[in-house]
């Protein structure tokens, strides 16, 4: 497989002078901003709200076992490299993150407003309140990496200082609010005695308000409004022992309770509410999977440790919404979908009804590709070295760019509550989906970075990758039309 990927690089060097033969112009390919006014189709399923040109690097990432993908420079060999990501804030402002750079974009125009660029790689983006939250990678150091804060504005963003100790170097989870963070330090985590570092931190300030070292994990959703932070402790050494969870307030403990029977000793998260239920949440499955029926979610009292109830259905937490003193859970299992008070237990909404609650189930909104075995012609799907040592030279070049081109443009497909599937054919190369949003008008919206078809160069040989080069790269949002 490695020497028929090195061939396809290959034969696009020696292809040298581009064809005709490419894939036809699409909505992204002009090189300036495009809107959906231009076209008159906004709202429609599958219409670009917008695109603008990027004037970053990219290259091509291509493999017969999944379909290419768009990729920052460089990155061809790295597969530690943190992903493009982007977060959009409450104001429409997208926060678009890729390699060491952050850039603010208006959705609702499509206009770039600034770019920031750090020391490192960036692989996460929050925001918490009006303090946008990114996290870089330090490569070889320990652990993850490191946060930054930034209040932004309409011209750039102001750096917020933070009072973590210079030896912190962060793991994955974070923990957040409307007013603060709770990140985790792994000093010694899988090491002796697992300790690690917790710190909640005020995002306005970037003051560190307590900090607490001990034998406790973080999960990303276990941090209350009122900063009352659920810490789950480590597996013990037994399987007599129960596993068991603290409460901190201030960064003292003031509860403690074990696990419920209900919640097994299988993987799990925490969700707190405000309502004072605490949850523990398991991944998402679909109907028929393998211990699918096993993953089901339950309910303890947050100041107690009483279980409260436990789902009978198997399902995973996608958002939490509140409806005065009552924590709506909203959870999703497969394309089911249902609505259930977080104190009782009780189906308030299912199905179809519970689908049409857009705003909450917006993480269920999502991005897929088929595999390319499943979408290439025949004669493709077959490729091999040995079946392309059968063929004359010209032939080996014409087979290995017909299938980059496939690969290349193997189409993305939008799915999500109350919808039907949407196959974007033929808008881009190597598209990949930064994120999600609400737009002004009630409408799903999902942002995507692509190639604009015919816009992928082969790689010369000075290259430093061999891989294909983006020569007009893209940054675009797409209606899902509900």
């Amino acid at each position: 497989m490695l020497g028929l990927v090195c061939l396809l690089a290959l034969s696009a060097c020696s292809a040298g002078e581009e064809d005709d033969s490419g894939p036809a112009p699409s909505v992204i390919s002009p090189a300036t901003l495009v809107t959906c006014e231009d076209r008159g189709d906004c709202g429609e399923p599958g219409s670009v709200r917008w695109s603008i040109p990027l004037t970053d690097d990219y290259q091509m990432t291509r493999s017969q076992e999944e379909a290419s993908r768009i990729a920052p420079a460089g990155q061809w060999l790295d597969h530690q490299a943190p992903d493009p990501g982007g977060v959009v804030d409450d104001n429409g402002i997208l926060y678009h993150h890729r390699d060491t750079l952050v850039t603010a974009i208006d959705t609702v125009g499509g206009t770039e407003l600034w770019t920031e660029e750090l020391d490192h790689p960036v692989d996460r983006v929050r925001m918490v309140g009006q303090t946008l939250v990114v996290r870089t990678l330090a490569p070889g150091e320990r652990g993850n990496g490191r946060i930054h804060l930034f209040l932004p504005d309409g011209d750039g963003a102001r750096s917020l200082e933070t009072d973590l100790p210079e030896d912190v170097s962060l793991g994955w989870r974070m923990a957040v609010n409307d007013t603060h963070l709770v990140v985790w330090d792994e000093i010694f985590w899988g090491i002796e005695e697992d300790v690690a570092r917790v710190f909640l931190i005020d995002a306005a300030t970037g003051a560190v308000e307590w900090e607490h070292t001990g034998r406790v994990g973080l999960d990303n959703h276990n941090l209350a409004e009122d900063n009352t932070v659920y810490l789950r402790q480590p597996a013990p050494e037994t399987d007599d022992e129960p596993l068991s969870v603290i409460g901190m307030v201030g960064g003292e403990e003031v509860t403690e309770f074990d696990l419920p029977e209900e919640v097994g000793r299988s993987s799990y998260q925490l969700w707190a509410t405000d309502t004072g239920e605490l949850l523990f949440n398991t991944g998402r499955c679909t109907l028929g999977e393998a211990d699918c029926a096993d993953r089901r979610i339950t309910a303890v009292d947050a100041d107690t440790g009483r279980t409260m109830w436990s789902e009978e259905r198997a399902g995973a937490i996608v958002s939490m919404t509140e409806d005065g003193s009552t924590t709506r859970l909203h959870i999703e299992t497969g394309n089911d979908y249902r609505t259930l008070d977080a104190r009782t237990g009780e189906v308030l909404a299912e199905g179809v009804e519970a689908a049409q609650e857009t705003e909450a189930l917006l993480g269920s909104f999502g991005v897929s590709r088929p595999h390319p075995r499943t979408v290439l012609p025949s004669e493709l799907r077959s490729l091999d070295e040995e079946s392309l040592e059968e063929l004359e030279e010209e032939e080996v070049e014409e087979m290995a760019a017909r299938l980059a081109q496939e690969l290349d443009m193997i189409p993305a497909e939008l799915h999500g509550p109350g919808m039907e599937e949407i196959p974007l054919e033929g808008l881009a190369a190597g598209i990949r989906r930064l994120t999600t949003y609400l737009a002004e008008d009630g409408r799903v919206v999902g942002v995507f970075v692509g190639c604009a078809p015919g816009g992928v160069r082969p790689s010369s040989w000075d290259s430093a990758s061999p891989e294909a080069v983006c020569a007009e790269p893209r940054l675009f949002a797409v209606d899902y039309g509900v």
